[in-house]
């Protein structure tokens, strides 16, 4: 079993990190990302703070923590990076077109990985999107899953030295009239 497998293990799983000490990925933004280099992400270790964001795009639930990974990355202190892994059942370059013109709607800025669904179930990772890691340096990780405001409050406690706003207030930065 890998060691990220057994990282992952049990689905109870409480976060052991008191602060964050992370590390960066060796791979470049917007390109298809394998289970084994998922691995990689989460266990490589540099200097740097670590969040991974495991997002299905900008549909459902997962619209709303996009726009808050969105305004954590403008505020983040310069000792973090985040990184966002979008999941899709369909075909690549079709969610591809889609969340480009929906992020360029909204004026959203983010660095990300794309990965089909299919690799999605092989990587061990948690199934449930959204989902949020804070990995510090040693392999210990806290899991965040679902979208609730919790989520985001555990999120926002790990980076709010340097990240002003409230979940509400950042919410309503990226509210846009239906059209």
């Amino acid at each position: 079993m890998s060691r990220l497998l057994h990282l992952l293990q049990p689905v109870c799983y409480v976060c052991l990190l008191a602060s964050l000490i992370g590390s960066t990925a060796t791979l470049s933004a917007q390109q298809s990302i394998t289970p084994s280099q998922i691995d990689t992400l989460l266990l490589s270790s540099t200097q740097k703070n670590k969040i991974i964001h495991i997002n299905g795009g900008p549909f459902g639930k997962g619209r709303e923590m996009l726009s808050f990974i969105d305004y954590l990355n403008k505020h983040k202190p310069s000792h973090l990076e985040i990184t966002v892994i979008l999941v899709t059942v369909n075909s690549l370059r079709v969610h591809h077109k889609k969340l480009l013109q929906w992020l360029d709607e909204r004026d959203i800025h983010i660095n990300y990985y794309v990965m089909h669904f299919s690799d999605f179930l092989e990587s061990g990772l948690y199934r449930s999107i959204p989902t949020t890691y804070i990995v510090d340096n040693q392999g210990n990780m806290c899991r965040f899953v679902d979208i609730t405001n919790v989520h985001k409050k555990n999120i926002l406690h790990h980076v709010s030295k340097n990240v002003p706003k409230t979940i509400k207030a950042i919410d309503n930065i990226y509210k846009h009239p239906s059209k």
